[in-house]
């Protein structure tokens, strides 16, 4: 579109925004001589009326696009009353610039409180006309917020009501979504230009599921599932967008487009946070962020049409997040909305914005037991790498864009693990801020042992109210009578009584009570329902408090609830289950997390992942010297395999902890082989064994690839003696040849490893022995006579060479 004489017009519903904020005392000196006004000794409000919906849109516009705009126009707003024009009302505060922000007398403001609309009683006002309008415009921004613009046509702007003129039009939409003439008109008479923003909230409010801050991938799966399949009206008018945005708070988007039939879909994310991450970690609110998107992705659309659409939406996801930053400035009478701050093309924004296709998410559903996860998508074929290079670095590159779930110092970037922490997040928000609550909030917690179960949870505690949570922690299996119980109820209540909210983990709560199975569950069960437990006769009222159930027989809640899903369970377990009040007592949950652990779970492949994260952080903490002045981990190849691939630790995160203290650490500036424990001290936490073998892996290898190649020497010789015209010269030892008929046998071994690796196999390197049974099937061997004819003697040679083989995905990390 650059070279042309832009025409930008802008218009839709206007509005007023009146902003009201406390002002202090200008004076406080009370004595009688100081001529000071009365007004000026105490505080107040003061206001300010400034342009808002349309009229903000078209100075944003015009900011973004740096250019002047055809708009709507208002003179004199602070004489207009909101019976002509609508005003909306927020009352502001001061905040804290940022999350970080320390010196308090550093503020902006913020809204504090919206109070919504101030209008007309009956009818609604008549919308403004668009001021010396032009039929020729190359773009129009519209913000339809429903109030009355779409049903008015002779409002609307020329160009879009002018026969053969096809501007590009963006269309900002709130509920009522996709109805009223202006929508049949532009669906209809612009479809190929047209692009429309929503918000995922108003979709919401439509009764659309889509999930809430739980994970980027369960979003994506919410949306396109509803796109394809739900039978409202307006959702299937949508979906026949030829550009459809749907924003997702400041922290993503959804653009689905459906040209022609071909549809396709890419969600755009901030890869650090869910859905309104970025707002909760701020204090106060803000409004007009919609309008600042549809600026920011006006002013691309502006200079590159429909091309690279998705750069456009990143700018607005930006802009968006900078205008909740900014807020109203250090003073609202002067500053207003920060238009010229916001867009001030000297300024980089360095915010990374992740994207990645999800047209094809209806079929990996059908087609995939497992879930997606972009973690897969961005890390297929190379997990042991990029756990390496989380010990190594803290990162990896194909990380970036992998969506991260932090909650105070637990970091994890699997999918189910963000889910299942962001559920009970949001159910202790939502707990903490009912401020009448006297029963407490009860979860459950499972996994293997020593899998984290305690420090995941009070991490995620701690992370919602670090100041009003103190931890409480009791062994139910330790426990030798009811007593015992009661006793740990009155130190809940005791802290309640001190103005605490108690995190209450009650560890092994699954087990046996006087020979009964789950033979505590029914003692928890007045207590969870009715927020009292009994002392006696005394019945006495425990308080607000969060109850945590970690499991110590049960791995998953599904093995606790004797409910896999695939109907393995007898009817005689689940009646037992039912006798000992398990139903009743799962009716009082209300959430729980499945702790994956360092270890393989069934066809789990980021057990890999979750222990390079655990590592870095444990390297971190107990060996800080073996890290240069770049955060880099100097750490042995050999060892660092060994601590990522180990198959088990059989005391989970305790024996990943154990082997990191026991070795040799402080002082060195390398975590070298040498610094490992012994290896009947690693057999306290893994096979100690196999640890050390796969240390030494690459002394193992180059062991192999010796054997091949003295393998295939061998094999030569043995040709040679059936040949008739052989010579009758002397044969000579392997050990006998120079060193340069040496190197070439190697590079035959070499090489015949490289086709079986391509092939799907590889050297088993720890089971090297004379008598390791070869591992080819007939039609494995074919293959490989198929990728070379000469490769016929491979299996052969290995079998001699004393080489077992391993299937390449068995192993974690295919094809690395």
């Amino acid at each position: 579109m650059t070279g042309e004489a832009q025409r930008i017009v802008v218009c839709g519903d206007a509005a007023i925004d009146l902003l009201q904020w406390q002002s202090q005392p200008e004076f406080t000196n009370n004595n009688c001589d100081t001529p000071n006004h009365n007004w000026l000794l105490f505080s107040g409000f003061q206001n300010k009326k400034v342009p808002g919906g349309s009229l903000l849109l078209a100075n944003m516009v015009s900011a973004a696009c740096r250019a002047e705009v055809i708009s709507q126009y208002l003179e004199d707003i602070d004489s207009i009353p909101p019976e002509k024009v609508i005003h909306s009302l927020a009352i502001l505060d001061k905040y804290p610039l940022s999350p970080e922000q320390k010196d308090a007398k550093d503020t902006i403001y913020r809204v504090k409180q919206f109070c919504g609309f101030s209008g007309p009683a009956t009818e609604p006002p008549k919308p403004l006309s668009i001021q010396n309008d032009n039929s020729h415009a190359t773009l129009v921004v519209i913000d339809d917020t429903g109030n009355g613009f779409r049903d008015e046509r002779d409002v609307w702007p020329l160009s879009i009501k002018t026969e053969n003129e096809f501007p590009y039009v963006i269309l900002k939409m709130s509920r009522p979504l996709a109805t009223g003439d202006l929508w049949d008109n532009v669906s209809q008479n612009h479809a190929k230009k047209l692009i429309v923003i929503i918000s995922a909230n108003d979709l919401r409010e439509c009764s659309i599921n889509i999930s809430h801050s739980l994970s980027w991938e369960r979003t994506a799966e919410d949306f396109m599932w509803q796109i394809t399949n739900n039978p409202d009206i307006k959702i299937k008018e949508l979906a026949e967008c030829s550009n459809l945005i749907v924003r997702f708070g400041l922290d993503g988007a959804i653009l689905y487009s459906n040209k022609e039939g071909k549809k396709d879909a890419r969600l755009y994310f901030y890869p650090k946070g869910t859905e309104d991450s970025f707002k909760d970690q701020y204090k106060g609110e803000m409004q007009g962020v919609t309008i600042a998107f549809a600026a920011a992705l006006s002013a691309h659309i502006d200079q590159n049409g429909l091309a690279n659409l998705g750069e456009g939406i990143k700018e607005g996801i930006k802009k968006s997040r900078a205008l909740f930053t900014l807020g109203f400035g250090k003073d609202p009478k002067k500053t207003g909305y920060p238009i010229e701050d916001l867009f001030d093309m000297n300024k980089e924004d360095p915010t990374f914005i992740a994207d990645i296709s999800i047209s094809d998410l209806n079929n990996h559903r059908s087609m995939h037991k497992q879930p997606w996860t972009i973690l897969e998508k961005r890390t297929h074929g190379k997990l042991v790498s990029v756990a390496n290079n989380m010990v190594i670095d803290g990162t990896d590159p194909s990380l970036r864009c992998v969506p991260e779930g932090k909650f105070g110092g637990l970091r994890t970037i699997e999918r189910t693990e963000i889910e299942s922490y962001q559920s009970i997040k949001n159910l202790m928000i939502e707990f903490l801020e009912r401020k009448k609550q006297t029963t407490p909030l009860c979860i459950a917690v499972f996994g293997p042992p020593g899998s984290g179960k305690s420090f995941g949870v009070t991490q995620l505690a701690e992370s919602v109210a670090r100041d009003q949570v103190k931890k409480l922690e009791f062994n139910v299996s330790q426990f030798k009578s009811i007593t015992d119980l009661v006793n740990a109820f009155h130190k809940v209540r005791d802290l309640v009584l001190e103005g605490k909210i108690p995190l209450v983990f009650f560890d092994e709560f699954d087990s046996y009570y006087d020979q009964n199975f789950l033979g505590w569950l029914k003692y928890f069960l007045a207590p969870m329902q009715d927020g009292v437990f009994k002392d006696g006769e005394m019945v006495h009222p425990i308080g607000k408090s969060i109850f945590v159930f970690a499991g110590g027989t049960s791995s998953t809640f599904e093995k606790f609830s004797r409910d896999d899903g695939y109907g393995t369970v007898s009817d005689e377990e689940r009646n037992k289950f039912r006798e000992a009040k398990g139903i009743d007592f799962i009716s009082r949950l209300r959430g729980y997390v499945n702790i994956m652990g360092p270890n393989q779970n069934g066809d789990d492949v980021f057990y890999v992942i979750r222990r390079a994260l655990l590592f870095r952080s444990f390297l971190e903490k107990s060996a800080p010297g073996i890290f240069d002045s770049d955060k880099i981990a100097r750490i042995d190849p050999g060892v660092l395999r060994a601590l990522i691939t180990i198959p088990t630790y059989k005391h989970g995160v305790r024996s990943m902890m154990a082997i990191i203290e026991m070795s040799r650490l402080k002082e060195r500036r390398v975590f070298e082989q040498a610094a490992l424990p012994s290896e009947k001290q690693l057999d306290l936490h893994v096979n100690g064994n196999l640890f050390v073998r796969l240390a030494l892996q690459d002394v193992f290898k180059n062991d192999a690839i010796e054997r091949l190649a003295i393998s295939i020497y061998e094999h030569k010789l043995e040709e040679e003696k059936l040949k008739k015209s052989a010579s009758d010269a002397p044969i000579q030892p392997w050990n006998t040849l120079d060193k340069t008929a040496k190197q070439t046998y190697r590079e035959k071994a070499l090489h015949m490893h490289k086709q079986l690796v391509s092939t799907g196999f590889d050297f088993d390197l720890l089971l090297i022995s004379p008598d390791a049974p070869l591992d080819l099937s007939r039609s494995d061997i074919e293959s490989l006579i198929l990728k070379d004819p000469t490769a016929q003697a491979i299996p052969n040679l290995i079998a001699s060479a004393g080489i077992k083989l391993q299937r390449i995905d068995s192993r974690p990390g295919i094809g690395q």
